[in-house]
């Protein structure tokens, strides 16, 4: 009988070692993958606000060249009233000359040929002063397409970033969960099976004394 009560306690010894050494190692892979599920949390923020950061230095370098090409349409509106000013105050001089011009030759200003010669030079002139007004309107608008395009290209790049950036995050927080529930699962599992094993080994070692004890009685 006692050979039996020691080999019964030296197997149940060895079922409650081996159900808790699967228990031990359901809730180590549990504690290993709320580190991994926490660390692919962090890695995903990281890697959105990378995203975020990135998207938002080609916006400004956007808005820059937006800013510059507005600068750029100003300036050409400038310059050609400028150059339409000093186009003009050169066709009074050349009116003024030919004036003077017609004058010493005692030729009538404002009749025949001579006011002829004046209308159509201050007409052509008028009209040569509306074309570098027109030419510089254009060189503007130019520079406002460019401007505006540059604005709808930084508000994409933001308007993408985010986007991006929240993809990223929404596919960090998924695999994150997985992880967790991975090792919710290791740790029930390694419950389950060391439960199982543990009883299993004690419902063994009943059998054995209840099959010990059953030929007793029959060799009796």
């Amino acid at each position: 009988m006692w050979p039996l009560i020691a080999f019964a306690g030296a197997t149940i010894l060895g079922g409650i070692t081996q159900g808790r050494a699967q228990m031990q190692a359901g809730d180590a892979q549990y504690r290993i993958s709320l580190i991994n599920a926490e660390s692919i949390l962090q890695t995903s923020e990281a890697n959105a606000q990378l995203i975020e950061q990135g998207s938002e230095e080609n916006a400004k370098i956007s808005d820059f060249n937006s800013r510059m090409s507005e600068a750029k349409a100003r300036d050409a509106i400038f310059r050609s009233r400028e150059e339409e000013g000093k186009f003009r105050l050169g066709i009074r001089g050349l009116i003024g000359s030919q004036r003077a011009s017609f004058a010493a030759q005692g030729i009538e200003l404002g009749t025949g040929s001579a006011l002829d010669v004046q209308t159509d030079t201050a007409y052509q002139g008028a009209l040569d002063a509306l074309t570098i007004r027109l030419n510089g309107a254009r060189e503007a608008w130019g520079f406002d397409v460019e401007a505006a395009n540059e604005r709808l290209q930084a508000a994409a790049q933001r308007k993408l970033g985010k986007l991006e950036a929240a993809n990223v995050r929404k596919v960090g927080q998924t695999q994150s969960l997985s992880t967790r529930m991975a090792g919710d699962y290791a740790r029930s599992a390694g419950k389950s099976a060391g439960l199982s094993t543990i009883l299993g080994t004690a419902a063994g070692v009943a059998k054995s004394f209840y099959d010990y004890q059953r030929r007793g009685q029959e060799s009796g």
